[in-house]
């Protein structure tokens, strides 16, 4: 026959809490707020003018038209002479 003792211990936990009553120091000040409004800086840049002369007027009323003048050219004298007949 066998013979066993069995020891059973229990220990419970325990929560430490360090519980203090509520204080409220009246001697405190407030912050000193400071507001300093500081001048907006402004840069501007403008770019290059950029100019463009377009002489193609001149060149025709001169008979130194490009492609598109002549088309239109012999487009207003197509019509003419069409409703001419």
């Amino acid at each position: 026959m066998l013979n066993m003792d069995i020891k059973i211990h229990r220990r419970w936990g325990r929560i430490g809490l360090d519980i203090k009553n509520a204080d409220y120091n009246l001697n405190i000040k407030k912050a000193d707020l400071e507001v300093r409004q500081v001048p907006a800086q402004v840069h501007l840049k403008q770019p290059k003018a950029n100019l463009e002369i377009d002489y193609g007027p001149f060149l025709e009323s001169l008979g130194f038209g490009g492609f598109e003048s002549f088309v239109y050219i012999k487009r207003q004298e197509a019509l003419e002479r069409f409703h001419m007949n």
